[in-house]
């Protein structure tokens, strides 16, 4: 189930941040944001942040993915590859 739900939770983040970017990067709480998409508690994905990480750097959209933390939330920065962003910003 762990790795199931590892692919589940990546799939999202993949999924939304290509679509919402207007910049190419998208930043995901992991004790908010995919607490709320998963409904797993925060420890168990603070348990499973090295998997998920990993399994971002594999996908093929994914340029980067940073980890940093923010007002003590865990912070995964993702960068994509522009040509997977459709709704890309001509501000520059």
């Amino acid at each position: 189930m762990d790795e199931q739900k590892v692919k589940e939770i990546v799939d999202y983040m993949v999924e939304r941040g290509t679509e919402s970017t207007h910049y190419g990067n998208w930043k995901f709480g992991l004790e908010d944001d995919l607490v709320q998409f998963s409904e797993m508690p925060a420890e168990w994905l603070l348990e499973h942040k090295d998997e998920i990480y990993d399994e971002l750097l594999g996908r093929e959209e994914v340029a980067e993915v940073d980890e940093d933390e923010e007002n003590g939330v865990h912070l995964f920065s993702i960068y994509f590859y522009t040509g997977f962003c459709p709704n890309l910003s001509d501000d520059e």
